[in-house]
Parts: C-alpha cells; sequence; structure tokens
C-alpha cells in the first residue's frame, strides 16, 4: 500500500524522468555543435523537470484528496503516473499554430499578437488532467478498498 504522498511522489518522478528523456532526446536530434546553444537547451531541462514534476505531485495530491482516497495499492499509483505521463507528453507533442508560421501569411489590419485557442485549451488540459486522473483512479481504488 502507497500513502496518497508516495503516490503523487511515484507521479513526479515519472514525469521529472520523462521530460528530461524528451530533452535529452531533442539535444540528440539538434544540428548545432556550438557549445552555447547546448548549454541553454541543458538549462532549460535542469530548471523544466523539477518544475514540472513538483507541479504533477501537487496536482495529484490535490485528485487523491478530492477523491478521499489516502492509501492506494502499486498497481494503482503506478496506473496514475503511466496515465499522466501518456497524457502529458500526448498534450506536448500537439501542433499548434504558431506566430512563426503566420509570418507568411498577410496580416490583417489590425497588429495585435494573438495567442491560438488551441494552445489555451492545451494549457488547460495540461493543468487539469493530472487533477482528475488522480481523482477517477483514487475513487475506483477507494470503491474497490471499500468492497473487500
Amino acid at each position: 500500500m502507497y500513502s496518497a504522498w508516495r503516490t503523487a511522489l511515484i507521479s513526479g518522478i515519472a514525469t521529472a524522468a520523462a521530460v528530461a528523456i524528451a530533452g535529452v532526446s531533442q539535444l540528440l536530434k539538434s544540428s548545432t555543435p556550438d557549445p552555447v546553444p547546448v548549454a541553454f537547451i541543458v538549462g532549460a531541462i535542469a530548471i523544466t523537470a523539477p518544475v514540472a514534476s513538483i507541479f504533477i505531485v501537487l496536482a495529484v495530491r490535490a485528485g487523491l484528496l478530492l477523491a478521499r482516497c489516502s492509501h492506494l495499492t502499486g498497481r494503482f499509483a503506478l496506473i496514475i503516473a503511466a496515465v499522466n505521463v501518456t497524457v502529458l507528453c500526448i498534450l506536448g507533442t500537439a501542433r499548434v499554430e504558431t506566430y512563426a508560421i503566420k509570418l507568411d501569411m498577410p496580416s490583417p489590419q489590425g497588429s495585435h499578437v494573438e495567442v491560438p485557442l488551441l494552445f489555451w485549451l492545451i494549457v488547460i488540459a495540461a493543468v487539469l488532467m493530472p487533477v482528475v486522473v488522480a481523482y477517477f483512479v483514487g475513487r475506483i481504488a477507494r470503491n474497490r478498498a471499500n468492497a473487500i
């Protein structure tokens, strides 16, 4: 049996590992031999991985608190981590039409910067998804524990 905090830490560690692996794979695909961009990429990985991990820990803990689930079996703890990492990887690789793509298009009369709606939807989904996943898995785990 894992406590809710330990389950949240498992999800956070899995997220940090996924961010680090994605960053390293991006670095290996890079064709820039200069050490300065490589240092920026490594620095970004070093900052992003712990921040994403902390966010996931707090989000999973919040979802488990909402589900009133204090202990989970190892299987449910790993399910939460796997689903969160999978969903966040899918959301992180979604195509968003950026400003650089719009440079080739003729600009309208107003020259304001427009952030695409899809970008905001992905951000909202990435923020809410770990809470929702932890809530539903926590409810299922709690119901199974009460049925025994």
